[in-house]
């Protein structure tokens, strides 16, 4: 049975890049608030990056987002096999369809085995307006 996996971070930004000779990931422009033009509203696509260590067998994950418009939920799911709990794992997964109620503080979580290990927020406001 696989064991929980540590959660190095939890990060939301704009791209990921794996470096294919070594897995390497560099995250590029990391932010805490994003625009939108109205409410409800969905942003420009943007990523949520975690780097996972102390994983073992196959571990299973989920990544949801409370944000999401309650007929179509913002729900990433998907596993991954380690071979060495040592061994980093990088998630990335690119957001394209949240959709944001109102402006406010909304929080993305990662759930393996039902537990959380990681948690985010981010500001959502009206463009122009600030965060």
């Amino acid at each position: 049975m696989a064991s929980r996996p540590l959660a190095l971070g939890l990060t939301i930004c704009q791209d990921v890049v794996i470096n294919p000779d070594t897995g390497n990931a560099t995250v590029v422009e990391v932010f805490g608030g994003i625009s939108v033009e109205e409410f409800p509203g969905t942003p420009s696509p943007f990523r949520v990056f975690a780097a996972l260590t102390e994983c073992d067998g196959v571990t299973e994950f989920v990544i949801t987002v409370d944000a999401s418009d309650p007929s179509s939920p913002e729900v990433y799911r998907g596993r991954f096999r380690a071979v060495d709990p040592l061994t980093v794992v990088n998630l990335s997964y690119q957001l394209t369809r949240c959709v944001f109620p109102g402006p406010d503080l909304y929080t993305f979580t990662l759930w393996s085995g039902g537990e959380m290990i990681a948690q985010r927020s981010l500001r959502v406001y009206l463009r122009g307006e600030g965060p």
